[in-house]
């Protein structure tokens, strides 16, 4: 059976299956694709209708299980983890994740054999895989190297790269995700543009970028997330229909600056985004 783990935001964690000292779970359903909703419009002059778009609507876990031994216990770590109104994330086999929120945790305290149900709703429908994809635009070499020795003076610890990548392939085994993006910037820079040329997403943002700043771009979720050292700067970020995102397969991501040299440290990291629990995505 997979290993499920329950994980809330107060960062209480609880192993469901595999843990037969405390429950016997019975069923979990809910991790197949999800539902998808087909939008149309009835138009008078052909038969049947149009499509207009379609989308995958949330997914519902159901997690049925039995209680074991310390029937009071068991039911105080259950209802400590899944916490009403607090968002909760299920974890299978140390790989995937999906967050949802409890919507019913039920069960029969008085029972000779205590049986329990927990609903989740799971909003964003897809699981994400938990190990993080990396790729990297490199303008500055590391020349760190252990064991190390400073027996000459100004030994160099990194070197700037003479032709600095500025396209690199980002493989994507999963389905469409966002991604985040973390710029050190090795020399001043002003308005930098990264593009991805597979589906024309796109990052512009015209600012002035100074030696040793380092931006910080998520767009991961349904709110955008773009700061410099801390700072929120979503404000110079040029609006675009299509902010920078992956497709399923090879993504070919360029990078520019409008001033200024590309000798930046570009890092692209991402969860693969499953609609079911594939085994067979690392």
């Amino acid at each position: 059976m997979l290993k499920c783990v329950v994980k809330n935001e107060l960062g209480f964690e609880l192993q469901l299956t595999q843990n037969e000292n405390m429950f016997k779970v019975t069923n979990i359903s809910g991790l197949e694709p999800p539902k998808t909703a087909i939008y149309s419009s009835n138009v008078y002059t052909i038969p049947g209708e149009v499509f207009n778009y379609a989308k995958d609507e949330k997914r519902n876990i159901v997690i049925e299980m039995f209680l074991v031994n310390d029937v009071s216990y068991d039911i105080n770590q259950l209802v400590t983890a899944f916490k009403s109104t607090q968002k909760i994330t299920l974890e299978f086999d140390d790989r995937f994740t999906i967050d949802g929120y409890v919507e019913t945790l039920t069960y029969e305290e008085f029972s000779d054999k205590v049986a329990c149900q927990i609903s989740i709703m799971c909003l964003y429908p897809y699981f994400l895989s938990a190990n993080v994809q990396s790729d990297s635009f490199l303008g500055l070499e590391s020349l760190f190297e252990f064991p190390f020795s400073l027996s000459v003076e100004g030994q160099h610890f990194g070197n700037l790269r003479e032709n600095p990548n500025t396209e690199i392939d980002v493989i994507n085994t999963g389905m469409k995700t966002g991604c985040r993006i973390e710029i050190y910037f090795n020399d001043n820079a002003t308005n930098i543009e990264l593009k991805n040329l597979t589906n024309n997403s796109e990052l512009i943002i015209n600012r002035d970028f100074w030696l040793g700043e380092t931006l910080l771009v998520d767009f991961t979720g349904v709110n955008k997330i773009v700061m410099v050292n801390g700072k929120n700067i979503i404000s110079n970020v040029l609006p675009t229909n299509n902010f920078l995102y992956l497709s399923s397969g090879t993504n070919r991501i360029t990078y520019k600056v409008e001033q200024g040299l590309n000798y930046n440290n570009i890092n692209i990291t991402y969860n693969t985004t499953l609609t079911y629990l594939d085994r067979s995505v690392i």
